[in-house]
């Protein structure tokens, strides 16, 4: 989704991984949907040539299956264990819990807490232009108009 950061209102684009009522935690970088362990796989694909250099060696890719839907995640081995651990918390009426895909380098409802329903601006569906951030600040010409999943 696209949502409003609830700390500064910057677009962000996060997963939404609880809805009012749900019950979220983390174990060991796992994720825990209402009681249950979201289910692992090893990736589909090498996911390494569109992340950053310096990352590489330290990256680890999964596809995580959220309530049916199938999606990449990325682990960095060299995070602090603290983002791993999430004791567990309640999704209040009209807010949402938010995680990005890069759940050791994301700044997401685990940092900021839950998000309002108003914030959210809508479905993000494509890649419109994507930089290298974390490495060189070069377009990655190949990841343009892209769809996302």
């Amino acid at each position: 989704m696209v949502v409003l950061s609830p700390e500064d209102g910057t677009r962000l684009v996060k997963r939404i991984v609880g809805i009012p009522g749900d019950t979220i935690a983390m174990k060991d970088n796992q994720l825990l949907l209402n009681g249950e362990f979201a289910t692992y796989s090893q990736a589909a694909r090498d996911y390494e040539p569109e992340i950053a250099e310096t990352l590489r060696p330290h990256a680890f890719f999964a596809e995580e299956d959220l309530d049916g839907v199938t999606h990449a995640v990325m682990g960095i081995s060299i995070a602090p264990e603290t983002r791993r651990d999430l004791s567990p918390v309640t999704v209040p009426a009209d807010r949402y819990f938010l995680m990005g895909d890069s759940r050791d380098n994301s700044h997401d409802s685990r940092v900021y807490g839950f998000a309002e329903r108003d914030a959210i601006l809508g479905q993000a569906k494509s890649i419109l232009v994507s930089l290298d951030i974390n490495d060189t600040y070069l377009p990655r010409l190949s990841r343009f108009f892209t769809p996302l999943r």
